[in-house]
């Protein structure tokens, strides 16, 4: 597992370091709800990419986010190897 977001400086490698990142910030990031806005699936063998632009609401404010999400086919199961979180770019 790699992930990448815009608050670290560096990657976050295996799954044990994510586990305890998420850990350390549970409880403390809140919202109404949440939508996954034009999602697109690629597959090509046992790999497949995931994109999408993720929206989050609290009361009136909202967060913008981009995603991609790499998954590989394993035991039979599709797995995250490897997600991606930005922000988007103004125009």
């Amino acid at each position: 597992m790699v992930y990448f977001d815009p608050y670290w400086e560096f990657r976050i490698d295996r799954l044990t370091k994510l586990t305890g990142y998420y850990e350390g910030i549970q409880g403390s990031i809140y919202f109404d709800r949440f939508e996954l806005n034009n999602p697109n699936a690629q597959q090509e063998g046992k790999l497949a990419v995931l994109t999408f632009n993720y929206v989050s609401y609290a009361g009136e404010s909202q967060c913008r986010w981009n995603c991609t999400e790499v998954y590989k086919l394993i035991n039979g199961q599709w797995q995250i190897v490897q997600t991606h979180w930005s922000k988007p770019q103004p125009s």
